[in-house]
């Protein structure tokens, strides 16, 4: 059984009307597969995707647009014996030459305590890491955007 919802935005920021009206579609376990954006004319713009697997866990995601079924920029989801997100990587075409990917790591608690971007051109482009008190609280959050000189990370200033 699959469930369709419409849902019109009445404000698109700062007050703007929004120029799309979303439709919604949704698996039997209540998973959204796809959401299909139209623009104002009602014609549609793009379609979104989204793929789950038996537990439930999203998988992969990517979009067509209207005038092509070709999909692009799909993503793959990996996780680890615990559901723990561990990986997305990005392609941008059905070529699967991958462009980016993300790790993830998590403390004893589930917490997530790091995720690494990496570019496939120029390796490690963005660390950001956490840490938590013993109650589970986050106390420090850091983001950090590497940039290179040739092979090596330099500072930024």
């Amino acid at each position: 059984m699959t469930f369709i919802v419409s849902t019109i935005f009445s404000a698109f920021g700062f007050g703007q009307d929004n120029p799309f009206e979303n439709y919604k579609k949704y698996d039997e376990r209540g998973n959204l597969i796809e959401h299909v954006g139209l623009t104002p004319e009602g014609e549609i713009a793009e379609i979104y995707y989204s793929e789950y697997d038996s537990l439930n866990r999203l998988v992969k995601t990517y979009k067509t647009t209207a005038k092509s079924t070709s999909k692009e920029w799909i993503n793959t989801y990996e996780y680890n014996d615990k559901n723990e997100l561990i990986k997305r990587n990005w392609y941008p075409s059905e070529k699967m030459i991958l462009y980016q990917f993300e790790t993830y790591k998590y403390d004893g608690f589930r917490n997530r305590i790091e995720l690494l971007k990496y570019s496939a051109e120029k390796g490690l482009v963005f660390r950001e890491t956490c840490e938590y008190d013993n109650n589970g609280f986050l106390r420090v959050h850091k983001e950090e955007f590497l940039q290179y000189e040739g092979d090596r990370i330099i500072d930024k200033e």
